[in-house]
């Protein structure tokens, strides 16, 4: 059984990679800058200063059972329990998916280039509504087993930040009340 869970979640691990290394890395030693509402002035006209990029991160609420993987790329958190996985990361937009609809577009691409068999599901089944969070809803096989991912994207600043959740599709049902939590809670805070 052990042996099997790690396995699960390292599958689950490659599928959630491929999309979150395509993006680029996001700067991590970086001072966040503060925005500004004062004001320039410019002759006698006053201009606003331009909004400076504000660095942010996700957060979650944390939920027991769950296991908090410290072994994992400074961009990415990760918990475990029994073969399930929850992934948060941070990756920059690429130039041609640098809006929701196309960042979503081109993950489906992307699982559709690394997957032969990947399936889009309708997201309605995540019970989760929220204008601000985008959803989607997988199933993939690999070696003769089904896997299943509802991964949760928010969006700022030309970054996208990912909450995927996934596992065995077979036993996916059990754990949907805290993927559900994890979702509801998934939101971004300055760094």
């Amino acid at each position: 059984m052990k042996k099997t869970s790690l396995f699960l979640i390292l599958l689950i691990v490659i599928a959630f990679m491929v999309t979150a290394c395509g993006g680029g890395k996001a700067p991590v030693n970086q001072e966040p800058a503060k925005s500004s509402d004062k004001v320039e002035e410019k002759g006698n006209q006053e201009e606003p200063k331009p909004q400076v990029f504000q660095e942010m991160t996700s957060s979650i609420t944390t939920i027991d059972g769950w296991e908090k993987d410290e072994d994992v790329p400074s961009n990415v958190t990760f918990y475990k329990k029994d073969g399930f996985s929850v992934m948060l990361s941070r990756d920059r937009m690429p130039e041609e998916a640098n809006t929701p609809e196309k960042f979503l577009e081109y993950v489906q691409e992307t699982y559709r280039d690394s997957f032969s068999n990947v399936e889009f599901h309708d997201t309605a089944e995540i019970g989760v509504s929220d204008p601000d969070k985008h959803f989607l809803v997988y199933t993939y096989k690999i070696m003769n087993m089904e896997l299943k991912g509802w991964n949760t994207y928010i969006f700022h600043d030309k970054y996208a930040y990912t909450l995927g959740c996934g596992g065995s599709s077979k036993d996916f049902p059990t754990v949907e009340e805290d993927f559900r939590t994890f979702i509801e809670s998934f939101e971004l805070v300055e760094k």
